[in-house]
């Protein structure tokens, strides 16, 4: 399924330290309405984060970029 084109909810989690940009993107997700997503910037690639994605009937889509950061945009599936 293609993200839907609705809204978008944008979190900057470069330099944070884990666990709190998994508690960002969770906290998130919660209040994401199911014709939005979220975009997420972070500088390390959330590998844990997609697992948990997968289980909670969440798709993804990654892009890496220049200097090791990477834009990632999520949203519910149908």
């Amino acid at each position: 399924m293609m993200k839907p084109l609705a809204c978008e909810t944008m979190l900057a989690l470069c330099g944070l330290e884990p666990p709190e940009p998994m508690e960002r993107v969770i906290a998130a997700l919660r209040t994401l309405a199911d014709d939005c997503f979220l975009t997420m910037h972070i500088d390390r690639e959330p590998l844990p984060l997609f697992a948990l994605l997968a289980r909670g009937g969440y798709d993804y889509e990654m892009r890496g970029s220049l200097g090791g950061r990477y834009e990632i945009d999520i949203w519910r599936r149908a």
